[in-house]
């Protein structure tokens, strides 16, 4: 468990628990888009571009044989909620929630994260909306916003 002075202050040069609160959940998710969807998503065509494109058939070679154990809603679901873990885990860790930034900078986060899935929805967003992906970014995004509130209360002694 974390004590309070393993913790540092979220505004202190070199504190690296944002970094790792909005990377750290983000890696599973991006291996189960490697590993799982379908190769035609646009994650792909990204890696590509970035010359990723033979890490990504190794990752991709490496993790199908498990393809068959994963649900669908870790397939499907799991990686949005991750996403909105990191976002409002990092808006947390850094801002209090009742200040005017932290207001602004939760609600880009819901805008990113929901509002991304409703524009779905109503054709103005390319992708399939999916009620599972609202379900568990309001799980894991509320869970990313506790841990966040959590850690920043915790801070190292001044």
């Amino acid at each position: 468990m974390w004590s309070s002075a393993a913790v540092r202050r979220s505004d202190e040069p070199g504190n690296t628990v944002p970094v790792l609160l909005g990377l750290v959940p983000l890696l599973p998710g991006a291996l189960i888009y490697i590993g799982f969807r379908p190769e035609t998503l646009i994650f792909v065509s990204w890696l590509e571009s970035a010359g990723l494109g033979e890490l990504y058939r190794f990752l991709r070679a490496l993790l199908g044989p498990a393809a068959g154990l994963m649900p669908d809603w870790a397939i499907y679901n799991l990686p949005n909620g991750l996403w909105a873990f990191a976002v409002f885990a990092v808006i947390a860790v850094i801002w209090p929630l009742r200040s005017l930034a932290g207001g602004f900078y939760l609600s880009i986060g819901i805008l990113l994260t929901w509002g991304l899935e409703v524009l779905q929805r109503f054709g103005l967003m390319p992708g399939t909306f999916d009620p599972g992906d609202l379900a568990m970014m309001a799980l894991l995004g509320g869970a990313g916003l506790l841990t966040g509130v959590v850690l920043r209360t915790r801070r190292a002694p001044e």
